[in-house]
């Protein structure tokens, strides 16, 4: 009867195990990110944990799927891309067997190059300020899209214990089955 209980035991823990068990492996899941900084889109390709995906090829799709060019990544992940035209900018990135993509909407494309050997001051025009500054703006939030991006693709120590804890309560449930099990079976 022992030997019974114990099998059920060991099948529940596993089940539990196997149902926590996450679908995906994110230990080195691949992350590509891009932001527009000025007339060019940069962008850095990295491993969960931080880790950069170096010398690591980057396609350019358009939303219709035709490439509109690539770029390679550098030995800390980065890379950049200037736009030839106004569309959607979708980067796609394989390595390691991982894939990521990345979509840089054509509204944060800037509408043309903005001129920048005029010092600022006396002789800016109202609008070449305001790009002046959309610039300035576009890249402090690139900058804290990233620090996010890396931030959500991080697995937390709650992440874990929570895992934990739910394979705990489900043994829990199929040790009170088990037990309700062994009552029954003395019942007449």
């Amino acid at each position: 009867m022992r030997s019974r209980a114990a099998a059920a035991l060991t099948a529940a823990l596993a089940s539990a195990a196997c149902l926590a068990a996450p679908r995906d492996a994110h230990a080195h899941k691949l992350n590509v990110f891009a932001a527009v900084e000025g007339d060019v889109i940069a962008g850095q390709v990295y491993f969960t944990g931080g880790g950069a995906a170096r010398d690591v090829p980057v396609a350019v799709l358009a939303p219709d799927g035709r490439s509109l060019g690539a770029t390679r990544t550098d030995e800390r992940g980065n890379f950049t891309f200037t736009p030839a035209e106004r569309c959607d900018h979708t980067f796609v990135v394989e390595a390691a067997g991982h894939a990521a993509r990345y979509v840089v909407p054509a509204a944060e494309l800037p509408a043309a190059a903005p001129a920048t050997s005029q010092p600022v001051g006396v002789g800016v025009s109202a609008e070449q300020l305001r790009a002046m500054v959309d610039q300035a703006v576009a890249r402090r939030v690139g900058e804290l899209r990233r620090q996010l991006d890396r931030q959500e693709s991080r697995v937390r120590l709650r992440d874990v214990v929570g895992g934990i804890g739910y394979i705990l309560g489900l043994a829990g449930v199929a040790m009170l089955l088990a037990a309700r099990h062994r009552r029954a079976g003395r019942s007449p």
